[in-house]
């Protein structure tokens, strides 16, 4: 198996984690989610999108995370932009990491961001020339539902290609892959890494992946095999299976009354209602995952069930 020396994983709980929640999420506690997952490790994050505060409330609070985040020491900070409207409202909070969305599907395009695929891609041409008058600016296209479709299903290559190639025409090398509705497998994330890193060798790729069927972490072996290089895998929960993981240290203690002192993938947090903690308002995590608890851990049923019971898991 071919793998890259090293991956970079960049949290994106801020943005993506909470963008589907209904109710808006205080600014108090993002800026309390923010330094958890800083203190935790993580040195890259997503941390919001600059769309229109009228269709999506939850952002309304941009700037405000945003200048929070870049206040914080040695972290790599971005944000999602619809549009040229986002790109300059993110450029004005002082954001310089940038990614423009955009759907492989008109459908989905017109539902996410009110744009076909060729009216995003025209977008991406007045953002590309407005970053280029940006001094330490870096742009990136993320295209979201690469691999299926919850409109049209299963999504062509030459959806995705076709992004890619006016993004490189344009310029931008660093291209994300969205499994947006969790439905990848690793043979089409194969497929799509080794076209696009054969006809583009010098691409920055990365993964954005979901483990909505348990398939995360093998779609992210998938890609590396394929050719995805030393760059950003984004956060998966089921990578939290991954020894290495746990052996790089990105762990935060939790103290359960019952169970006791725990040393935690730094994930899991997320899912996590311990007092003194980041309450979780998304799922917690699945049954696929009870071998971190019980192989990385150590712990028995009995105590993982109990975890369960308080919410800490």
């Amino acid at each position: 198996m071919r793998l890259p020396a090293r991956v970079t994983i960049e949290e994106v709980g801020l943005r993506d984690g909470l963008q589907l929640i209904g109710a808006v999420v205080p600014v108090a506690t993002k800026l309390r989610l923010l330094h958890a997952l800083h203190g935790a490790g993580i040195r890259a994050m997503e941390v919001t999108s600059f769309v229109s505060p009228k269709a999506v409330p939850q952002f309304s609070d941009a700037e405000a995370v945003a200048r929070a985040a870049l206040a914080l020491p040695h972290l790599d900070v971005s944000a999602l932009i619809p549009n040229l409207r986002g790109f300059e409202r993110a450029r004005e909070a002082g954001v310089r990491q940038y990614t423009v969305v955009i759907g492989a599907t008109d459908r989905f395009n017109e539902r996410n961001v009110r744009m076909t695929v060729a009216e995003s891609l025209e977008q991406l041409d007045a953002i590309v020339a407005g970053v280029r008058a940006a001094p330490g600016a870096d742009l990136g296209v993320g295209i979201a539902v690469a691999f299926g479709c919850p409109y049209t299903g299963r999504v062509p290559l030459e959806a995705v290609v076709r992004i890619v190639d006016h993004a490189r025409a344009l310029g931008v090398r660093a291209i994300s892959l969205g499994d947006t509705i969790g439905v990848a497998t690793p043979l089409q994330v194969a497929a799509l890494v080794a076209r696009l890193m054969e006809a583009h060798p010098d691409l920055r790729l990365a993964l954005h992946l979901h483990d909505t069927r348990g398939m995360g972490l093998a779609n992210v072996l998938a890609g590396c095999e394929a050719g995805v290089p030393g760059g950003p895998v984004y956060d998966i929960a089921g990578i939290c299976r991954d020894p290495q993981f746990h052996a790089r240290e990105m762990i935060v203690e939790v103290d359960d009354p019952d169970v006791g002192a725990l040393a935690l993938p730094g994930i899991v947090p997320r899912f996590s209602r311990t007092p003194g903690t980041i309450a979780w308002a998304g799922p917690r995590m699945g049954e696929h995952n009870d071998e971190v608890y019980g192989g990385l851990l150590g712990l028995s049923g009995a105590e993982i069930d109990t975890l369960r019971e308080r919410g800490v898991i």
